[in-house]
């Protein structure tokens, strides 16, 4: 059973041979021969899964694999074990072995882990979004309660709706369209560093987002 592995700053990205995929988190059956195959999509990344003592580098433009058969059910820590940057030490998640029915169930309703709007909150805190945009942030950078859909205030005096293309431009081009409020946007430009269908996760994501749906002029 081959899973498609993609490490990059700083997230791990897992697809299964049915073509589910998981972000920082992997679901596996016991008693079945596993091979990862793992590249990078920048700079060099390091999976380490202490559950059956393995680690094997993540390298750009090359692939390199590991391959193992887990014994025993259970949820284990995987790790970045490699420095990679700023966030390094936030890049892990879990391992889960699973009786191989368990398994199988898993992959029928995998929707219910990995659904548009779980995905999406998972690439949210992966890229670092939440680090500014959750509330009581230091950074106090505009939330995400009630956004999608608002009305918003630009500083060329011009008042647009936060629609899903506006969202996706807002993000690939934070300097694009400057919000009202005077204050200093510091966001980077995700131009190229994200997928297109993890850009469409992360606006489910936004769209979804829990909040008491004020305005984001309110919630600057």
């Amino acid at each position: 059973m081959v899973v498609e592995v993609i490490g990059r700053q700083w997230m791990w990205k897992f697809q299964h041979p049915t073509g589910q995929s998981e972000i920082n988190d992997l679901h596996l059956p016991i008693g079945q021969p596993i091979k990862l195959r793992i590249i990078s999509q920048d700079v060099i990344h390091a999976l380490y899964l202490p559950a059956v003592r393995m680690q094997v580098a993540a390298l750009p433009d090359r692939f390199t694999e590991m391959w193992f058969k887990a014994d025993k059910v259970g949820t284990f820590h995987l790790y970045c074990s490699e420095y990679c940057g700023t966030d390094h030490s936030v890049m892990g998640g879990t391992v889960t072995f699973m009786n191989p029915g368990d398994y199988q169930d898993w992959l029928v309703h995998a929707g219910a882990y990995q659904g548009k709007v779980a995905a999406g909150r998972a690439l949210y805190e992966a890229y670092g979004c939440a680090a500014c945009h959750e509330p009581g942030s230091p950074v106090k950078a505009p939330g995400l309660a009630g956004l999608f859909g608002s009305k918003v205030a630009l500083a060329d005096g011009r008042t647009v709706v936060a629609d899903e293309e506006w969202l996706r431009q807002k993000i690939l081009n934070p300097n694009g369209d400057k919000l009202a409020g005077g204050g200093k946007q510091v966001m980077p430009s995700f131009a190229g560093r994200i997928p297109e269908d993890e850009l469409g996760r992360l606006i489910d994501f936004i769209k979804a987002y829990p909040g008491s749906g004020k305005s984001a002029e309110a919630a600057r």
